[in-house]
């Protein structure tokens, strides 16, 4: 296993440098509340006026790394068409060598239909949260045994934020055999930068930098097989201050009425992406991406990235 803890002191404990702080999901358009609080499930099986989403998720960043990013994430998602609203929250908690932070955000979106039946609209989001950071510092590793860059205690700082949203949507097509829908969404996650600082010895000696993720995306959704399958291709936009911009392009479709689902995507930064999943039933789907490097250079060293992600969810009127 190769050890990471060097780059990490590198990249996260520097006045000057900020790099990617919160976990980019590769399967986001299944829980994308967590990267837009104001985007809205357009597609609705159960044709009901409300909906409940709950969502299970797992991600092992970079396998062949000691301490490696892992990501754990419970949400949940109501919306209630009669009021043109959405509410919710997760909690993720995510670790990376001698770093940790658990994470509470909590979410209300409104709609601004320009349609009665849902074909278009407007939807703008908030979401409030509060991170609790953690930092080990008898985990780091150093150079110099008397370096005392940091403090051997355990060290936890608590850091409140916000995201902001939009998601736009316009339905083509009047029957499910025929329709099309176009979305987009623009989101500023940790819209409040700032600087967490952990104590040396007898002074604070490093600071962590958190920098807003900004998120921009687009893509359709076209149904074929009489309406019992859909293609979903889509482009995404990461951007984090000091740290270059990420470009993602995939599709995902469904098969057999949403029984069957299979994905494919690159990034700029020379990443494949490839995606399974399957409806459980009438109410659950389990889904499995895999992610790794293209280029034969050091990042492709890194292994592999793993995410698991089990879904819930239910309508009525």
């Amino acid at each position: 296993m190769k050890n990471i803890y060097f780059l990490f002191l590198l990249f996260s404990f520097s006045a000057t440098v900020s790099a990617q702080q919160l976990a980019h999901w590769t399967q986001f358009r299944s829980f994308d509340y967590v990267v837009n609080p104001a985007a809205v499930d357009l597609f609705d099986p159960y044709g009901s006026w409300k909906t409940l989403d709950i969502d299970l998720a797992y991600r092992h960043q970079w396998t062949e790394f000691e301490g490696a990013p892992r990501t754990a994430l419970a949400g949940a998602k109501y919306t209630n068409e009669h009021n043109h609203m959405s509410f919710g929250g997760f909690v993720a908690n995510d670790k990376f060598g001698p770093a940790s932070y658990t994470q509470v955000q909590m979410f209300y979106s409104y709609q601004l239909q320009f349609h009665r039946y849902r074909r278009h609209g407007l939807s703008i989001g908030l979401g409030v949260s509060g991170s609790q950071f953690h930092l080990d510092g008898s985990k780091i590793k150093v150079e110099e045994l008397n370096d005392d860059l940091l403090n051997d205690a355990m060290q936890s700082r608590f850091f409140p934020n916000a995201t902001a949203g939009i998601f736009y949507y316009l339905q083509v097509g009047s029957g499910r055999r025929n329709q099309k829908f176009f979305f987009s969404g623009f989101s500023a996650e940790q819209s409040f930068p700032g600087d967490l600082y952990f104590d040396g010895q007898g002074q604070q000696q490093g600071n962590l930098k958190r920098a807003v993720h900004y998120h921009a995306y687009a893509g359709m959704r076209f149904y074929f097989d009489d309406g019992y399958g859909y293609a979903e291709p889509i482009a995404w936009v990461k951007h984090v201050f000091y740290a270059p911009t990420n470009v993602w392009a995939g599709v995902r479709t469904a098969l057999f009425d949403e029984h069957l689902f299979a994905g494919a995507a690159i990034s700029s930064d020379w990443q494949a992406h490839l995606q399974i999943g399957a409806g459980l039933g009438e109410n659950w789907q389990l889904h499995y991406s895999n992610s790794f490097f293209l280029a034969s250079t050091f990042e492709a060293s890194a292994g592999l990235t793993h995410e698991l992600v089990l879904s819930y969810q239910m309508g009525w009127d």
